[in-house]
């Protein structure tokens, strides 16, 4: 059972999105993402947001306060993670009981 299916229920509305990293990483690919994500999500009161790859761990730390501003961050299947990725602001104050294995 992946993550959706484990979150999704009754009361939860899960919102899946895909960056495409692996056939454009460019500035202008993660403009367009940053443009989208801000139209998207704007009106929208999430409880979390789920990260599955070092993309999409990169692009929000980079925009998580252009984005989603005290919403906390569930994250794994980083390559390589290290805590000292999280130090730097903001997204270190979003995340807590972190464990690696």
């Amino acid at each position: 059972m992946g993550i959706v299916e484990t979150i999704e229920g009754d009361n939860v509305e899960v919102f899946v999105e895909y960056m495409d990293s692996y056939r454009s990483t460019s500035d202008t690919h993660k403009d367009l993402l940053l443009s989208y994500y801000k139209e998207r999500y704007e009106n929208l009161d999430l409880s979390a947001i789920v990260i599955a790859d070092n993309y999409a761990f990169d692009f929000m730390r980079d925009h998580y306060n252009d984005l989603f501003v005290n919403v906390p961050i569930v994250f794994g299947g980083i390559n390589n993670f290290s805590m000292s990725q999280l130090f730097c602001e903001p997204i270190h104050r979003r995340c807590s009981d972190i464990q690696s294995t």
